[in-house]
């Protein structure tokens, strides 16, 4: 959103600082996320993605940088954005939010995820059925507090995109 807001810069004065402002120490907390997870059990805790921790470092600063720059840039904006831009951009924030959230749930059905090749199932602490596999991530999730963690499976022609995206990823590290 803060991205968003910073490209439609006339917006960003009507944006409240108390949206922006908590994302700002959101983003302010990736950094000491490692520390705040790890247990007396499990000494060191790396998150399941972004697991490069430049890469992980690079996004929590753009991230920062993004939210600051809205904040800014609505303090100098000028005043008298007409009120049907409010709607508007609120309309359209919610309509992609509905997009994306219907699409994760398409995805957990197990007839649409198997045709379109990504199938997402969602595994809860009280219902153990969860693979073997999972045991560390099925406690981490009683920890953390959110009771579940999902797990997904990547095939058909998905996969091959998958695969390909990984590879020019692992190229990139490797190389540059």
């Amino acid at each position: 959103m803060a991205l968003a807001a910073f490209l439609m810069c006339p917006l960003a004065s009507e944006l409240k600082p108390t949206l922006i402002i908590p994302s700002v120490f959101i983003g302010i907390g990736f950094f000491r996320l490692g520390k705040r997870m790890a247990t007396r059990r499990r000494k060191a805790w790396k998150p399941s993605y972004l697991t490069n921790k430049y890469v992980g470092r690079a996004v929590a600063t753009v991230y920062i940088g993004a939210n600051v720059a809205v904040l800014v840039q609505g303090a100098r904006a000028p005043a008298g954005i007409p009120r049907y831009w409010w709607f508007i951009v609120t309309v359209l924030v919610l309509t992609g939010s509905f997009i994306y959230w219907s699409g994760l749930r398409l995805l957990q059905q197990p007839g649409i995820g198997r045709a379109v090749g990504l199938e997402v199932k969602v595994h809860y602490t009280h219902e153990m059925t969860a693979p073997r596999d999972m045991d560390d991530a099925m406690r981490m999730a009683v920890g953390d507090g959110s009771r579940r963690r999902v797990e997904y499976k990547i095939s058909g022609p998905t996969g091959y995109v998958f695969t390909k995206v990984n590879a020019a990823y692992e190229f990139v590290l490797r190389n540059v």
